[in-house]
């Protein structure tokens, strides 16, 4: 597994340096860090040959670039990963590699088929970006109408809570009315009672003098008597 590892590293440090160093035009050491690619080329798998294939495309390779590309393009196809960013970068760099050659035609329908692919992309991208919108727009519209929602429930419960605050100050309104109405007639059947009291005494006064004799009372008395009889016989008070 170490071993592994390593064979892994130094593939893919190959084949990055190769492409440096021929970009910064150190041909030969490029050339060499190439040749020490493919002694260990077979220990890797083909996820490691796309660094080294820029070199070959670059420089000119064509034989190199022809067959990386020979051996990764029927694995873009079995996993239907052709309509892919790799896939089109894989393309790009055997389009470059053959035209570099003078292999022109080739080339040339290599890049249309890579233009259309990354057409493609584009379209299909701006389809995702779209659906994207469409549903960040859908979870906000859903957002909207949860907080319309509990707006709503909130101005329920308020609504609620004012009716039952109003309910209990109109149920205590009308205790505090009905305590008063008690107390006021628990009042007037104390004065009713005190009223009658008052006549059933001023009545017995009044037969206690009548049954004495005129000249035992007083004038005053007899005055009192004679306004008694005349209220009691002629009712003058209804004139």
């Amino acid at each position: 597994d170490l071993k592994g590892y390593c064979d892994e590293t130094r593939a893919l440090t190959y084949g990055v340096l190769a492409y440096c160093q021929w970009a910064m035009g150190r041909k030969d050491e490029a050339r060499q860090t190439a040749e020490a690619f493919e002694k260990i080329r077979d220990k890797v798998g083909p996820d490691y040959l796309t660094d080294i294939m820029n070199y070959y495309a670059f420089s000119g390779d064509a034989v190199h670039t022809q067959q990386i590309y020979d051996e990764l393009e029927p694995l873009y196809r079995e996993k239907q990963d052709t309509i892919s960013d790799d896939y089109v970068s894989l393309l790009d760099l055997y389009s470059q590699g053959i035209g570099n050659a003078g292999r022109y035609k080739e080339a040339y329908e290599v890049l249309q088929r890579h233009n259309v692919l990354s057409d493609s992309l584009v379209q299909r991208q701006r389809q995702q970006e779209t659906l994207q919108y469409a549903q960040q727009f859908q979870t906000q519209e859903k957002e909207m109408e949860l907080k319309e929602k509990e707006a709503e429930a909130r101005i329920h419960l308020i609504i609620i809570i004012a009716l039952v605050a109003f309910l209990v100050a109109v149920i205590v309104f009308l205790w505090r009315i009905t305590l008063a109405h008690r107390r006021l007639q628990d009042k007037n059947r104390q004065l009713f009672d005190t009223v009658q009291q008052l006549m059933r005494e001023a009545d017995e006064r009044q037969q206690a003098l009548s049954r004495q004799p005129q000249t035992a009372l007083s004038a005053s008395q007899q005055l009192y008597n004679r306004i008694c009889q005349l209220m009691r016989e002629e009712q003058s008070y209804t004139d």
